[in-house]
């Protein structure tokens, strides 16, 4: 099957830019864009669970959410999902950005000043530094 492909062009008032091809995506701001981009991306909902993860997904925003104890390996478990959804996004074309990635452990002053809770989680090959939450 040969690819579709699309062709764009941005205007600013009088000013029109130059067409560019493309073979995939969808322009950015396009009126289908966040529903294409939704079903593109959907099969990471069943990658995350194989995880027992939990996540809300909105448009190209992900939260990944568990519960740990200081002394319980989801935060590892955290971890190799993350590392298997950025495999996933490499080998669709797509980029997780661990610049743009936070992570934080919520709980009571009790439950967090016990020892042993986990100092950062991995994205994307990155340390992503825990915040502890009241």
């Amino acid at each position: 099957m040969d690819p579709v492909l699309c062709s764009s062009v941005v205007r600013v008032g009088s000013a029109v830019s130059e067409q560019v091809i493309s073979i995939s995506g969808v322009p950015q701001g396009s009126v289908l864009g966040t529903l294409f981009f939704s079903i593109y991306v959907s099969p990471v909902g069943r990658l995350i669970r194989h995880f027992n993860v939990d996540f809300r997904q909105y448009a190209d925003d992900i939260a990944l959410y568990t519960a740990i104890t200081c002394d319980s390996q989801a935060s590892n478990q955290l971890s190799r999902c993350t590392a298997a959804l950025q495999l996933w996004f490499w080998s669709n074309g797509l980029l997780l950005n661990p610049d743009k990635s936070v992570a934080a452990i919520f709980g009571t002053n009790q439950r967090l000043s016990r020892p042993g809770w986990p100092s950062h989680v991995i994205i994307a090959g990155a340390d992503i530094f825990l915040d502890n939450k009241l």
